[in-house]
């Protein structure tokens, strides 16, 4: 019974500190690209959940560049994109990630087999 009334608790302050984060969805798409960056506004850990997708008419590349600026700094890397031409990362504790709303534009950076695409990412 202690358990399981400690089981309630636990659950419960979890459900009222989630309450204070709020999830905010960024897109941008171009002919070559579709991008979502789905930001969990958090004081204590904010989080970014990236995806980029090639959407164009050439075989996909297998390696990207990116970089995405924020209003508060950077997020970048070089990485593979699967088969289905989907690259998807997770950054804890995102920087980038803090005082972002409703107005926020974001601008990313796309390299690839020597071809580069700069587009903005906005409130979704």
């Amino acid at each position: 019974m202690l358990k399981k009334v400690s089981f309630l608790i636990l659950f419960t302050l979890l459900l009222v500190a989630c309450e204070d984060s709020e999830k905010m969805n960024f897109v941008g798409k171009t002919k070559e690209w579709d991008v979502e960056f789905e930001v969990l506004v958090d004081d204590e850990n904010p989080t970014g959940e990236l995806e980029i997708q090639y959407i164009g008419e050439n075989p996909i590349p297998e390696e990207i560049t990116y970089l995405i600026q924020s209003p508060n700094g950077t997020i970048s890397g070089t990485n593979f994109l699967n088969e289905e031409g989907i690259f998807t990362t997770i950054e804890e504790n995102c920087s980038s990630c803090t005082s972002v709303d409703e107005t926020t534009e974001m601008a990313i950076l796309i390299e690839w087999e020597k071809q580069t695409e700069l587009f903005t990412l906005q409130f979704e």
